[in-house]
């Protein structure tokens, strides 16, 4: 049960604390699945594209490992607000795990 935070070196203060709230959030919810899988470990990796002088633009990608199962389940967004990027790729690891597992 631990979480891995790469790329934060280019996010600011406030993207870094908007960062940890929602992964801590988002892993609360995987822990759901920890009987399925056994001990879990995340790791978030956040690159910042700023393509000349444009607003940013934040690609999180989620990878999930697992000791029970094989592999790992990886799921990407890409967003121009890091908070959206976020809320989506949680939310397509939890439609992957779920097909995944069969539960729904």
């Amino acid at each position: 049960m631990s979480i891995k935070y790469l790329g934060t070196k280019d996010l600011d203060d406030f993207e870094v604390v908007s960062l940890k709230k929602i992964v801590e959030q988002g892993y609360a919810k995987l822990q759901n699945y920890e009987s399925q899988l056994g001990n879990i470990e995340l790791t978030v990796h956040v690159k910042v594209m700023n393509d000349q002088g444009r607003a940013k633009v934040f690609d999180v990608s989620l990878k999930l490992s697992s000791k029970k199962r094989s592999g790992t389940f990886d799921v990407r967004n890409e967003e121009w607000d890091l908070k959206k990027s976020l809320h989506g790729a949680f939310a397509a690891l939890e439609i992957n795990l779920q097909h995944t597992l069969k539960l729904k």
